[in-house]
């Protein structure tokens, strides 16, 4: 007989797990409990915990109820889907009309492949609880999936019209209407998604990519990204976003002087933003004898990720040239040993050999 790797662990940890049965009143049991029902750890340990409260609890039918979808959800993490289903139908056994466990049995449906209960389950949860966004979420990536788009654009738009900041639903909604009816489409519904939620960020996130990806319009793009900036502020939109249009405009007075300013304050704070190139270049504390400081590297870098390689090769031919032979060493044993493969033809003073294997081409 196989058994899949998976069930073996859930079997093992509930064999560990009997060996000290816990009472009811001890401390273990009521960390089982909280395991099983905060769903905390591994699907195997949830699974095993939940195992052990269910078999050893008298517990009233609603707290058996919750058991179940708790374990039900455990498996579905760990892709059991059969046994998740199990575990979601005894508890609509107990609760018939429970809307979280004919959604959650819905989604178990579909993940199995079973499309024709999961479409049953789907509509019973929304007859359930009409409102519920997670319901009409999960039913309208459905219709999506299943070719009914009309109806995953309903789905959606209810989605947004009871919670605008639900996760996902509106890229997922943009996305359907650009698929659905083209550019067209997409830019008529952007406007009125301008207008109508002007406070959440997945609109004018939308925006900006739209701008930059297809119209070329730069002033929107920069108009999105001060709207973002004005919601999440932070080096990306108030700096990094705004370097990288001007500098693809042409735009190169204000978007170096953008990039010095969003160097010097990733400096400042520390922040993990380029942290792999930064690690790089730690490692050469010989730089502070030459009188270099890490501003360079993020002004380097920066150019480099905002498209514009020639500004960044002069920025490295600027250090060689101040750091001379020493600097070049340092650099090229600080990449090495990083993993970098440099050509030998780089130890010889060729810039060229250097900017590819520093990702800027």
């Amino acid at each position: 007989m196989h058994i899949r790797l998976a069930a073996l662990a859930i079997v093992i940890a509930t064999v560990l797990l009997s060996f000290n049965k816990p009472s009811k009143s001890g401390s273990d049991f009521s960390q089982l409990t909280q395991s099983c029902l905060g769903n905390k750890g591994g699907a195997a340990h949830v699974v095993a915990a939940c195992a052990t409260v269910i078999e050893g609890a008298s517990a009233t039918p609603k707290k058996q109820n919750s058991l179940l979808r708790s374990r039900g959800w455990a498996y579905c993490r760990d892709k059991q889907y059969d046994e998740a289903i199990s575990d979601y139908t005894n508890a609509l056994v107990l609760f018939p009309n429970h809307p979280q466990s004919t959604l959650w049995r819905a989604i178990a449906y579909y993940a199995e492949g079973d499309v024709q209960s999961a479409e049953t389950a789907y509509e019973k949860a929304l007859s359930l609880a009409p409102n519920s966004t997670d319901a009409l979420f999960h039913k309208a990536k459905f219709d999506q999936d299943q070719g009914n788009t009309s109806a995953a654009i309903q789905g959606l738009e209810e989605v947004l019209d009871l919670d605008p900041s639900y996760e996902g639903a509106g890229s997922v909604l943009i996305n359907t209407r650009y698929d659905a009816y083209g550019y067209d489409g997409f830019e008529q519904f952007l406007t009125h998604a301008e207008q109508r939620w002007p406070d959440q960020t997945w609109v004018h996130f939308s925006r900006l990519i739209y701008d930059l990806r297809f119209t070329g319009d730069h002033e929107r793009a920069l108009s999105a990204s001060t709207e973002l900036a004005r919601l999440e502020p932070g080096l990306t939109y108030e700096l990094f976003v705004p370097a990288m249009i001007h500098l693809r405009i042409g735009d190169e007075d204000t978007g170096i002087k953008l990039v010095s300013e969003y160097a010097d304050r990733v400096i400042q704070r520390d922040l993990a933003e380029l942290a792999f190139h930064k690690r790089w270049y730690r490692k050469a504390l010989n730089w502070l004898v030459l009188g270099q400081n890490e501003e360079w590297v993020h002004r380097y870098v920066a150019l480099a990720h905002f498209g514009r390689p020639d500004l960044a090769t002069s920025e490295l031919e600027s250090f060689l040239e101040d750091t001379g032979g020493n600097g070049r060493k340092i650099l090229l044993r600080v990449m090495r040993r990083a993993g970098t493969s440099v050509p030998r033809e780089a130890d010889a003073g060729s810039v060229e050999h250097l900017t590819p294997q520093l990702k800027i081409t």
